[in-house]
């Protein structure tokens, strides 16, 4: 079956995809191995064709038509894939590239440089079982922790964000109050201007009135003039 005679290695592919496309070694890492892995979609419909025609050239479109048809649905559902993997943090690359790598060792190492793999080894057979069950321990132990970290990050942003709106609105609040006062103080200017002019107008007033009363003669008690004579 010509399996092995399609694969290439791709260890040196890494430094050349981070000189060329200016990654990290752990996102260049993870785009070849996720690559090779996902060449196994195509490997296997290869097999499918080849075990259902005894044919190469069966086997040869088989995987030529997969590639295709999975290139197709990773531009148009993962086309932006690349800048959102650029900005994670090396955690979270870390975990991405176990799967890929535990597989892409294991295949090297027990189908492509050796035939391990089908010699029928009961350590080999089992072996990529337990790489699978290590890295879903390795998956949940570093996904709880950053969960929490995440969690934990998330509670503080909005512990900070509710504080500042509350005094945002206290601010708010407060220049409201300088507003009304503001207003209230200008009412309360023109209601003194108002009132100091009205006393300034009655004040003439009272004041010939006053006069007036101060100059008018004395006149004699009523009784006076019938009081009687003496004979």
């Amino acid at each position: 079956m010509p399996v092995r005679s399609i694969r290439s290695s791709c260890t040196c592919r890494l430094p050349s995809t981070c000189v060329r496309y200016r990654l990290s070694p752990l996102l260049a890492a993870l785009g070849v191995t996720s690559a090779y892995l996902s060449c196994q979609f195509s490997n296997w419909m290869g097999i499918a064709a080849f075990a259902a025609t005894d044919s190469q050239i069966a086997y040869y479109l088989a995987r030529i038509a997969t590639t295709l048809g999975i290139s197709a649905v990773l531009l148009h559902w993962a086309g932006d894939i690349g800048p959102r993997l650029a900005i994670k943090s090396p955690t979270e690359l870390g975990i991405l590239l176990i799967l890929p790598l535990i597989y892409y060792i294991f295949d090297y190492a027990t189908n492509v440089y050796t035939t391990l793999f089908h010699s029928g080894s009961v350590v080999t057979v089992e072996f990529l079982a337990f790489a699978l069950c290590a890295f879903y321990l390795m998956f949940l132990a570093v996904y709880l922790r950053e969960y929490e970290e995440k969690e934990t990050a998330e509670r503080e942003r909005w512990m900070l964000e509710t504080r500042d709106s509350a005094a945002i609105k206290e601010l708010e609040a407060w220049r409201q109050s300088g507003r009304e006062l503001s207003i209230l103080r200008h009412d309360m200017r023109h209601f003194l201007r108002g009132l100091a002019a009205l006393i300034e107008e009655a004040t003439p007033t009272r004041r010939s009135n006053a006069s007036t009363n101060s100059v008018k003669p004395a006149t004699a008690p009523p009784y006076a003039a019938s009081a009687p004579t003496k004979p």
